[in-house]
């Protein structure tokens, strides 16, 4: 594991970026994708959503060599592609207020699967101050693969369910 941190969110929303490329907005990030919690379509960063609407969540960032297998811990889980430049990559939480910073290990195109678990209790608690236990967490994978379409490959979180549903109105 690269990173085992806390980004902060709001409006359930942080970002990843390589070091060149701009925040993504969520009105380029997910049109035509079929998924609704990890935007990619910029090509360059990425729009994800969580559960919680504000407060620290724990993000965990690993970069396997091949594509990893899917834990059963992780109640919802989506891929992307995505073109990285590096040489590193950026954890943006909201407004700036958290930011990691990870060595990429080559630049070029990556398989990224956002996994999720406990969104449905963050999206019921709404905010988390300090000192509370976190209601959901997250993991990013990245590995080195060619350039494909965003796919949802496990979906059991009704907050997902209505990300996933309403992508095109995002």
């Amino acid at each position: 594991m690269i990173l085992a941190g806390g980004v902060y969110v709001s409006y359930a929303q942080f970002y990843v970026t390589d070091g060149w490329a701009e925040q993504p907005l969520p009105e380029t990030a997910f049109p035509g994708q079929v998924n609704g919690l990890c935007g990619a379509r910029t090509g360059d960063g990425l729009f994800l959503i969580t559960g919680l609407h504000t407060g620290t969540v724990p993000v965990e960032v690993e970069f396997p060599d091949v594509e990893p297998i899917l834990e059963r811990e992780w109640e919802d889980a989506v891929e992307v592609s995505i073109g990285l430049n590096g040489p590193d990559l950026i954890v943006l939480g909201w407004a700036g207020m958290s930011t990691h910073t990870v060595r990429l290990p080559a630049p070029g195109p990556y398989r990224v699967r956002y996994c999720a678990a406990g969104m449905d209790e963050g999206r019921r608690r709404d905010t988390r101050l300090e000192g509370e236990d976190a209601p959901d967490r997250y993991r990013l994978q990245f590995w080195p693969a060619p350039i494909g379409p965003d796919a949802i490959l496990r979906c059991t979180s009704e907050i997902a369910a209505y990300w996933h549903g309403n992508v095109a109105n995002i």
